[in-house]
């Protein structure tokens, strides 16, 4: 009598060790009720899965192991597996791309249809890489294949495709679901699926209609972003082939802070680096590497890695929206099934006459065509990709103030609670200036009159008199010399018409001089010791400086000249 978790057991068992074992070599009776029974893999694990505990005794157990853990390691995985969903499981199973390739899904029985943009694609658009948790994955418009555009959006176009999942190759404890694994991104970054990737479901059609985003972000100083450089703490040249994501360089640098702490490759991203080196691969049945994981993984929660993995200032994101229905229904299973005639994957022809055996031999009965169709269902998965629009949205990241932001507000500030603008700023400038200039010249002067001797009457105080003297020349024209005590000589000059100039400073004075002009009675009435003698009947004459013409008595018109010039 077996339950049904135990009838799973044995399937697994089945599956992995030994196809040729009988009931007898795969379970373990127990002694207090022998119809209660329990698989040998769960015997001696410290868990007492009998009534009485047999399954744990030291008499059947002896040093606590009864079965070859080197020779099963997935069992012993198995057995030292601490969590209820069995998702450490998946770590066990590391191996090398090489195996991994070979053990994989076959891309050839994979992609059963491809189309794009209406036209045929085939496998060789496709690039074949491994990945930790999937195995074997395949990428459309990969850099090292050629590059596939399209201008057209809606559901008509776009990448469609057909995939035969095959889950009778699914591994138990690795596989808990069925579908496929599908990761949208820009074409030069290193897909993880794992992490950003979404699942189908089978027997559906699922529509997936992306729109793309941009992001822009601004550098030094104002955001702290790289422009596609990878940091110094990520050795790798398998990571460059790519251009820079925050997530491949948390990535890479971890798998190179273990391989430098365990001496193992915890991931398959290293594979490429180390080829010729012979890194053994982390397995989880070695205690000593899975705790060595364990302290590297809680050192990178921590914090304590200098990854120093920044965002990049441009990256392109896609935005997905999923949509799907069931399928392939009844009515076009005929068809379908038809088209896969053509296929020539191993798998998919095995498939295709398991179908056609089916059907021939039930003549096509509901009963037989409702069972194939079942069986079609949980096998495959119809994929429709395409571009919602050919818009693109773009956010971006500007300066909060710049420097044209940041003059305009002090500007405005200034204006508004000092008054001030810039011309204002320019004029206080110039009369700063002039007074620079001002005091500039004036120091000058000062140095230079420092060493000017300066007379006696320089020296006396000055004062302004309404009266000055004037001497005169014997000489035509009359020259007439006026004199302000403490001040310049000033040259006044008397034409023939009776014309007066006077040349004073930074202006000119006239005044009629027609009734000044002495007679030659006047002359001849002059002192005796005057020097003054009339040369001709011209009215001009000339006094020498050294003798003085003076005047027994002035006249109203002398005191109009004398007047002119107070």
């Amino acid at each position: 009598n077996f339950s049904k978790n135990e009838m799973d057991y044995l399937d697994y068992d089945y599956t992995y060790y030994d196809y040729d074992a009988t009931l007898e070599d795969l379970i373990f009776k127990c002694r207090s009720n022998s119809s209660y029974c329990v698989h040998k893999h769960l015997t001696c694990n410290g868990i007492k899965d009998c009534p009485m505990g047999e399954d744990e005794d030291v008499s059947l157990c002896g040093d606590g192991q009864i079965l070859d853990t080197d020779s099963r390691p997935w069992l012993t995985a198995y057995k030292h597996g601490n969590r209820e969903d069995y998702s450490d499981m998946q770590k066990a199973g590391t191996a090398a791309p090489a195996i991994v390739k070979a053990n994989g899904q076959k891309i050839e029985d994979f992609i059963t249809q491809c189309s794009f943009d209406s036209l045929k694609c085939d496998v060789e658009d496709f690039f074949t890489w491994q990945n930790d948790a999937y195995g074997n994955c395949f990428t459309f418009n990969h850099p090292k294949r050629p590059v596939k555009t399209t201008v057209r959006e809606g559901s008509q176009y776009g990448l469609k495709l057909a995939l035969y999942i095959d889950q009778e190759d699914y591994i138990g404890l690795l596989s808990p679901a069925s579908g496929v694994r599908v990761s949208i991104h820009s074409r030069n970054i290193k897909p993880f699926p794992e992490d950003d990737g979404f699942s189908v479901s089978p027997g559906t059609a699922t529509s997936i209609r992306i729109h793309e985003k941009n992001f822009v972000r601004l550098g030094h100083p104002y955001g702290d972003c790289t422009h596609n450089v990878w940091p110094a703490s990520v050795k790798s040249k398998s990571a460059r082939e790519y251009d820079f994501s925050t997530k491949s360089c948390n990535k890479y640098c971890f798998a190179e802070y273990t391989l430098a702490k365990c001496g193992c490759l915890s991931s398959l991203i290293l594979a490429g680096d180390t080829e010729g080196m012979n890194a053994s691969y982390c397995t989880f049945i070695n205690e000593t590497q899975r705790e060595c994981q364990e302290d590297a993984l809680a050192d990178y929660s921590q914090g304590k890695l200098t990854c120093d993995c920044k965002v990049p200032c441009n990256e392109a994101r896609y935005q997905t929206t999923l949509s799907s229905a069931r399928w392939p229904e009844s009515s076009y299973l005929a068809h379908f099934v038809r088209m896969l005639y053509h296929e020539k994957g191993e798998k998919i022809m095995e498939f295709t006459d398991h179908v056609r055996e089916t059907l021939v031999n039930n003549t096509f009965s509901d009963e037989a065509t409702h069972e194939i169709l079942e069986e079609v269902r949980e096998n495959f998965v119809k994929l429709e990709i395409y571009f919602d629009d050919l818009s693109l949205e773009q956010i971006y990241e500007e300066k909060q103030l710049s420097v044209e932001t940041f003059l305009s507000s002090i500007g405005g500030s200034l204006g508004l609670w000092v008054g001030l603008s810039i011309i204002s700023l320019v004029e206080a400038f110039e009369v700063a200036w002039y007074f620079i200039s001002w005091w500039y010249k004036k120091s000058r002067r000062g140095a230079s009159g420092k060493h000017t001797k300066r007379s006696a009457s320089e020296n006396a105080p000055r004062t302004r008199h309404k009266s000055r003297s004037c001497s005169f020349d014997q000489r035509t024209p009359m020259q007439l010399t006026t004199i302000y005590p403490g001040a310049f000589n000033n040259n006044c000059t008397i034409h023939a018409n009776g014309r007066l100039e006077t040349a004073l400073p930074g202006r000119y004075q006239d005044a009629e001089f027609q009734s000044l002009m002495p007679s030659k009675a006047e002359f001849s009435n002059s002192s005796p010791d005057s020097s003054f003698s009339p040369i001709n009947d011209s009215p001009n004459f000339m006094a020498n400086s050294s003798s003085k013409y003076s005047r027994p008595s002035r006249t109203p018109a002398d005191n109009k000249l004398f007047t002119n010039f107070m």
